[in-house]
């Protein structure tokens, strides 16, 4: 599968971010059922293939419920990384599956004060 394109949202440095919900429909628009599924997002910079910023099934950062997913709200403090364009993917693991379902760029601007 190849994954859809969306730029998430943009972020101001050490403010906090989110809370963010996708619904997941296949070509016909019927929901794509993601019960049971756990979910990984990472943020990576351009640069380097290092972690800045995650959401994971595992601490309970995305809830998944049916074809809706949600990525938590991140804190201020979670939301101090260096200001730029980053990459990042969403992937499902389901019954032994891995899908990626969408990709794109987080912009994180620097703050000022």
């Amino acid at each position: 599968m190849i994954p859809a394109t969306y730029n998430l949202p943009d972020a101001y440095r050490g403010d906090s971010y989110g809370p963010l919900t996708f619904y997941f429909n296949d070509a016909s628009g019927n929901a794509i059922s993601l019960q049971d599924g756990s979910g990984l997002l990472q943020v990576k910079s351009k640069r380097n293939s290092c972690v800045a910023l995650e959401w994971n099934s595992e601490d309970n950062s995305i809830i998944i419920s049916g074809n809706q997913l949600i990525l938590a709200q991140k804190s201020g403090v979670e939301m101090e990384i260096p200001a730029q364009t980053y990459n990042y993917d969403l992937q499902v693991y389901q019954s032994g599956v891995t899908s990626t379902y969408i990709k794109g760029d987080f912009l994180i601007y620097q703050d000022v004060t």
